[in-house]
């Protein structure tokens, strides 16, 4: 039998996060954008409910997010969306780094193929960037710079906060790829200046194929993005197509389990790694390791 480890790549669910969402499945199956019975008002409620408990817990207005598939939809939105904008104002300089995930390096690599000039910036021997190399390569046609909050594979902690207060008075779009570090590192997200966010559900024992982009608001405007899919006017015409409601719903119980629960969460997770580090020394594993809480 095998030890489950890999929660960087995905969580399981919580127990009551799928209580919840059998019952919407079952009880309210209804379309949120029927407007002419009571099915598709239930569960526009639902929905609406759950956008609210995901602003909660990331500190943000629930006018500003927008739900998708996941982070590697939002992460396209937050990238291809921004071209023709890039075009209109003559800013097609994108700024990233070479440890992101590919849902962030595909999209822009096709920006480049249509024109784009691209900054790749390298992490240091500890894996992390550098938010002085990242802020030196700022120009005046610079659109977006697009850093990660938490790597996958290392969970190193990017410089977004740094990033963020640089950026926010320049004009320049910033994105953060939030996907491992929503739920877990919640006071520091609810502190993060940015332009756009991307979430996951499945990183936070929530269900999988529900996410959303976060589109911050600024003097009474959103970033300036477009749709890259057609169709529908849901999600504030950014993201056409039928609601998941189910799968919303159990995003927003594991977004409001995480906002009560992230300290106990945090402190589980110390607690348990100690007790394992202490197994392995036991056995005659030797090791140094720093906690940074």
């Amino acid at each position: 039998m095998g030890l489950y480890l890999d929660y960087n790549a995905t969580t399981p669910i919580d127990n009551n996060v799928l209580e919840y969402m059998v019952e919407i499945y079952t009880n309210n199956f209804g379309n949120a954008d029927s407007r002419t019975h009571s099915y598709g008002s239930n569960a526009k409620k639902i929905v609406e409910r759950a956008r609210e408990q995901v602003a909660a817990l990331l500190g943000a207005k629930r006018n500003e997010i927008i739900f998708t598939s996941g982070s590697t939809e939002s992460n396209n939105i937050a990238i291809l969306g921004i071209e023709q904008e890039g075009i209109s104002k003559n800013k097609r300089h994108i700024i990233t780094t070479a440890i992101e995930h590919k849902s962030i390096l595909g999209p822009i690599r096709k920006l480049e193929k249509r024109g784009f000039e691209v900054d790749v910036i390298y992490p240091h021997l500890n894996g992390r960037i550098d938010a002085g190399q990242v802020l030196d390569k700022v120009r005046e046609d610079t659109l977006l710079v697009s850093v990660m909050h938490v790597n996958n594979e290392t969970g190193t902690i990017q410089p977004v906060e740094e990033l963020g207060k640089q950026l926010k008075d320049k004009e320049v779009l910033f994105h953060v790829d939030a996907s491992q570090s929503c739920g877990k590192l919640v006071d520091e997200i609810q502190r993060l200046q940015y332009d756009l966010l991307s979430i996951s559900a499945h990183k936070m024992y929530g269900p999988q194929g529900v996410g959303a982009i976060v589109t911050r608001m600024k003097n009474g405007k959103r970033p300036s993005i477009e749709p890259i899919m057609f169709g529908g006017g849901q999600e504030l015409g950014l993201r056409p197509g039928t609601l998941p409601v189910a799968l919303i719903a159990g995003f927003g119980i594991a977004c409001d389990n995480c906002l009560k629960n992230h300290i106990n969460y945090k402190s589980g997770c110390l607690k348990n790694l100690k007790g394992l580090l202490q197994i392995l020394s036991i056995n005659g594993i030797k090791f140094s390791v720093k906690f940074y809480i």
